[in-house]
């Protein structure tokens, strides 16, 4: 079990807190809404893991890029999840222009559930979109993932 480990809520969006936060929860970890200042002041280092909503709005104004980029630089270590509205083929092409890093393994849930001896290792990102969690069995598969994919 996660042990209430947090996973930081890094850019949260209405979907994020409505559909995963629930999900985590089950799971055993602590959704944790992170302030962008505290992603570089090294809060993060110690998360389970870090989700980052892909959608236009957020409650924080930072973009998506901007927050995967505090994560990377001051927490490397901490496993990302990217959650979003849109399926994996139009969202993969955005994660990959949004990170601006060569080498950035992006994995939907159907790819991670088949390919779990990749999740969180270093340069691998998850998407969860929200027709993941809300298919039959779908919450399930997202949870076996996440699990497997973040830290503890």
């Amino acid at each position: 079990m996660a042990q209430d480990r947090p996973v930081l809520l890094a850019r949260p969006h209405p979907f994020i807190v409505a559909e995963m936060r629930p999900l985590l929860e089950r799971l055993g970890y602590a959704p944790t809404p992170a302030a962008f200042e505290t992603l570089s002041a090294g809060a993060a280092a110690s998360a389970a893991g870090a989700i980052i909503s892909t959608a236009i709005s957020s409650t924080i104004p930072q973009t998506a890029a901007d927050v995967f980029e505090a994560l990377s630089r001051h927490a490397p270590a901490v496993p990302v999840v990217f959650a979003g509205l849109t399926d994996i083929a139009v969202a993969r092409t955005v994660i990959e222009r949004l990170a601006q890093a060569g080498g950035l393994t992006v994995l939907g849930i159907a790819e991670a559930a088949r390919d779990v001896g990749r999740l969180g290792r270093s340069g691998v990102v998850v998407y969860v979109a929200k027709d993941d969690i809300t298919a039959a069995d779908g919450a399930e598969t997202v949870g076996r993932v996440l699990k497997t994919h973040f830290r503890g």
